[in-house]
């Protein structure tokens, strides 16, 4: 028989579990239950027409609370959300379907909010970061090589380029050096080959070359200047054809920097 003492503190105990939510929740055999308002209430999962597991997870007052996973239509897991109770906050991961990590971030509102994370489909490398505020760019954006050197920073305002912008070679050494105003390239734009040194500086005006700009070979030599007006050539029209030329040559000769599609970033198939 149970005594009274035993009886205490078995209510004890199970008022511990429910203070630390441990029996808060239903048994997870009932799904897809609604309250006299609509709303859903316990754990839900929702099924394609075929029969594929689409989401799963718990609600509470027809909002997801804690774990909700998604899933790709071969089974595999999509995504790993964790709802905050009380808050418009979400933490993400998002999967690959080898399984391996893509992304991890935080979502507020529905929508990205600082810092996101992408992985590389082919390794677990870190290939991209970037800052978000409300769903828009805002902060720094950083490109990095495969094996973790930085290649690119990049800066955002407001879904727009706008502050410093940088470039890298493997070894960490200067690959260019300029900046952006409202998505237009303005001020200062340098350039260094391999050998760290400078072969080639100007200046935009929002987007277009504007004042002297020097062009030099791959020892530092100066090869031409020439004088731009906001975007128009003011000495030896011939000589703009051959600058044209020599920065892409400029181009060709320093590499590429690692290029990132985010766009149906989450939906590998090969």
């Amino acid at each position: 028989m149970m005594t009274r003492h035993t009886r205490f503190l078995c209510l004890v105990f199970t008022n511990l579990l429910l203070s630390f939510g441990i029996l808060a929740q239903p048994s997870d055999t009932v799904w897809n239950q609604t309250d006299a308002m609509g709303q859903k209430q316990g754990y839900w999962k929702k099924q394609t027409q075929d029969g594929n597991l689409m989401y799963k997870g718990f609600f509470k007052d027809g909002k997801p609370v804690g774990k909700m996973e998604r899933f790709y239509e071969d089974g595999s897991r999509r995504a790993e959300l964790i709802y905050l109770e009380g808050t418009d906050i979400c933490n993400a991961k998002i999967f690959y379907r080898t399984g391996k990590l893509a992304a991890s971030g935080k979502y507020v509102n529905q929508v990205k909010d600082s810092l996101w994370r992408y992985h590389s489909y082919y390794s677990d490398d870190l290939m991209y970061m970037e800052t978000y505020q409300a769903g828009q760019k805002n902060g720094k954006s950083v490109k990095y090589y495969p094996g973790g050197q930085i290649a690119e920073i990049m800066t955002w305002q407001m879904d727009m380029k706008h502050g410093p912008w940088k470039q890298f070679f493997e070894d960490s050494t200067i690959r260019l050096l300029s900046g952006y105003d409202s998505n237009d390239v303005h001020g200062r734009y340098q350039v260094y080959n391999r050998n760290h040194i400078l072969v080639l500086d100007g200046e935009y005006d929002h987007g277009k070359m504007d004042k002297t700009w020097h062009f030099y070979d791959d020892n530092g030599k100066e090869e031409h200047a020439l004088h731009y007006e906001k975007g128009r050539l003011l000495n030896n029209q011939e000589l703009e054809e051959w600058a044209k030329q020599h920065m892409e040559e400029i181009e060709k000769n320093l590499g590429t920097i690692p290029e990132v599609d985010i766009n149906n970033f989450f939906d590998r198939r090969d």
